[in-house]
């Protein structure tokens, strides 16, 4: 059996923008899933805020074209699991 490849990084934009509710709701649960398992660093581009919370370990909002209100966003791992160079990224 050939050997399977994984992306080191997914890049995904308004994934679910064209989805029913409900497949909305399946699809991302079954992204998290994959993702989760597989450990792939994705960046998740969307304007729906329960999409990004039900995705994402960190949520940074864009604002003209730069990252704004980041630390208060980032909601799923504490400050301390940040890695410092996001850290020090993002607190200038």
């Amino acid at each position: 059996m050939p050997e399977l490849l994984l992306p080191s990084l997914l890049l995904l934009d308004e994934p679910f923008s064209s989805l029913d509710a409900d497949l909305q709701v399946t699809i991302r649960n079954e992204l998290y899933d994959i993702l989760k398992k597989t450990g792939t660093t994705t960046v998740f581009v969307t304007h729906d805020r329960e999409d990004a919370k039900a995705v994402a370990d960190r949520i940074v909002t864009m604002r003209d074209g730069a990252a704004h209100d980041w630390d208060s966003l980032c909601t799923t791992l504490p400050e301390a699991e940040t890695p410092p160079e996001v850290m020090h990224h993002f607190s200038r």
